[in-house]
């Protein structure tokens, strides 16, 4: 997700100043993204009224005037489109893209949020089915440095086991959630259903 799309995902859950999506970007934000000036937000938060996705208005709290800034209903239908576009999970699976992706989007699209898993499922078994068995031959050449090979293959050795372990735990994590939210999603059509009904019986 881009910084545009993080910062309408924010003002559509709730209403904000630019100095409250700092303080979100501060703190929450780290784990999504790496950390943006308030020059930075305001820049955006003009391009984003610009193209008519949120809109603000001016409110005094016993201080300076603060613009509070609100999704509009554009701002809302790009947000829309944009979880049930199809996810492009990354290369490597540490990226932030999938936190983002289902932390910020998937309540905009709750459907969205196991198609998202799914994918980043078949992504990461594909990858290991790619990459697992793979060549490590990573051996130094004789030059102005002269190379430990003994080192470089114990380093090596050591960082694909951590690798391998954090792929499987990742792997793992995903399975259950996927079980979860397959669940989950059933339940809520269930009692929306169920809802629902019990509307129609009465009015009837």
């Amino acid at each position: 997700m881009n910084f545009d799309d993080i910062l309408l995902s924010l003002i559509a859950r709730r209403a904000r100043s630019g100095y409250e999506l700092k303080k979100w970007l501060d703190v929450e934000g780290i784990f999504i993204r790496a950390n943006a000036d308030q020059s930075q937000i305001y820049r955006t938060l003009r391009r984003l009224e610009k193209h008519g996705l949120i809109s603000h208005d001016v409110v005094r709290k016993g201080g300076p005037d603060s613009k509070i800034h609100s999704v509009t209903d554009a701002g809302a239908e790009h947000l829309r489109r944009l979880a049930d576009a199809e996810y492009e999970p990354p290369a490597r699976w540490q990226e932030a893209d999938f936190l983002a992706r289902i932390s910020l989007l998937g309540p905009v699209s709750p459907a969205s949020i196991v198609s998202t898993i799914t994918r980043e499922l078949a992504f990461r078994r594909d990858q290991i089915s790619r990459f697992r068995g793979r060549d490590r031959d990573d051996q130094g050449e004789p030059g102005p440095i002269e190379f430990d090979s003994l080192l470089i293959e114990q380093l090596g050795a050591d960082m694909d086991r951590f690798g391998r372990q954090s792929m499987d735990a990742w792997i793992a994590f995903l399975e259950e959630q996927h079980t979860l939210w397959v669940a989950r999603l059933d339940q809520g059509l269930d009692a929306e259903a169920t809802r629902a009904s019990s509307s129609s019986s009465s009015s009837s």
